[in-house]
């Protein structure tokens, strides 16, 4: 790990909540492992969570108190100039809700400002530091002002057309069957087959039922049947007179 990698982590370190540091310990002494520590605090790197565990080993100890008693030097030296309170927070709240928008996360938005998750989860606790405040501050304009990039938003999903019931399939099955029963009646007579089948076809494509046919009724038994066909041959109630016989009718809409 780099200097400068080095003091980001010691950074991210420090600035956790004593809650955040026993909750990992507790963790840790339970039996979790590092990687599903990593896995728990995305915000944080192995090396920033071994940073927070006891030592394991003497030797372990003498480099962390060794490495803490290192003078430092260079960049290391340098203080940072304080970000004004309001302006870290006022940062931290347009990342939270940029955060929100269709097709974000904090991955997406440490893309489009060139920063890492764990700095964008930093910055959102409102510890952004002078030298990323720009940065942010430009990223989030073109955020607010253009949305999301077109890469980073959800395809639009046209919805699906709601069909037919499977009790309306099965009533439009009946109804073909029975228009296909009296095509085929017709088809002896060769009449009204054509109309028929029309019918049928409407039935399976869009539903759309039939006018109901026009009947005719034998006024001496009841018997009904379709005004256009040939009336079916039958007996007289009770067994009077001969069976099969044809009886005058009556016509019945």
């Amino acid at each position: 790990m780099s200097a400068t990698a080095t003091q980001e982590a010691s950074a991210e370190v420090a600035a956790l909540t004593d809650e955040t540091r026993r909750e990992i310990v507790a963790l840790r002494e339970a039996g979790t492992t590092l990687a599903e520590l990593k896995k728990r605090f995305p915000q944080l790197t192995s090396e920033q969570i071994r940073g927070v565990l006891p030592p394991t080993s003497k030797r372990e100890a003498r480099a962390r108190k060794a490495k803490t008693a290192e003078p430092k030097t260079g960049k290391q030296a340098e203080v940072q100039p304080e970000v004004d309170p309001q302006v870290a927070a006022d940062l931290a709240g347009r990342l939270v809700v940029a955060r929100t928008l269709p097709g974000s996360s904090r991955s997406v938005l440490a893309q489009l400002t060139g920063f890492g998750p764990g700095q964008i989860w930093r910055i959102e606790q409102g510890r952004v530091r002078a030298a990323e405040v720009a940065k942010v501050t430009e990223a989030l304009a073109r955020l607010e002002k253009d949305g999301l990039p077109d890469e980073y938003r959800p395809r639009d999903r046209t919805p699906a057309v709601a069909g037919p019931t499977k009790a309306e399939l099965v009533h439009r099955a009946e109804v073909v069957a029975a228009l296909l029963g009296q095509a085929r009646e017709h088809a002896k007579a060769g009449t009204k087959v054509r109309g028929l089948v029309d019918d049928a076809l409407s039935v399976i494509e869009s539903g759309t039922q039939p006018a109901e046919e026009p009947k005719q009724t034998c006024a001496v038994c009841g018997t009904s049947w379709a005004a256009s066909a040939t009336p079916p041959a039958h007996s007289t109630p009770g067994g009077e007179g001969p069976a099969g016989q044809t009886h005058d009718f009556v016509a019945q809409s």
